[in-house]
């Protein structure tokens, strides 16, 4: 409620920046793909490293459907894909480390 009341729109402003540091991300894939290789009994610590990744590529697609002006299933698409394609959604946010893709967006309109 107070976000409401002081900043509206402010968690969606701060949440489509969302960007992790190169140290945090690497260490995150690392372990997310090392656990996964490791057996089933880490399977559930390899979903917990990749948690971080999966918030960020979250945040790009907010931040596509936003400034395309896309319609809001675009995002109900992107939501199925991070549950199907996780290890694809999770090299997404990593890749943002040092791509930046919402920049670019910003630079091409």
């Amino acid at each position: 409620m107070q976000s409401i009341a002081y900043n509206p729109g402010g968690f969606w402003a701060e949440f489509t920046e969302l960007r992790l540091g190169l140290v945090f991300s690497v260490i995150c894939f690392a372990m997310s793909v090392l656990l996964r290789y490791l057996g089933d009994e880490y399977w559930w610590w390899s979903n917990v490293f990749a948690i971080p990744l999966l918030l960020v590529a979250i945040a790009i697609a907010h931040h596509v459907v936003k400034a395309r002006e896309l319609a809001k299933p675009w995002l109900v698409l992107s939501y199925f894909a991070v549950f199907i394609f996780m290890p694809i959604v999770m090299c997404i946010g990593f890749v943002d480390t040092w791509v930046n893709f919402r920049s670019r967006l910003q630079h091409k309109q």
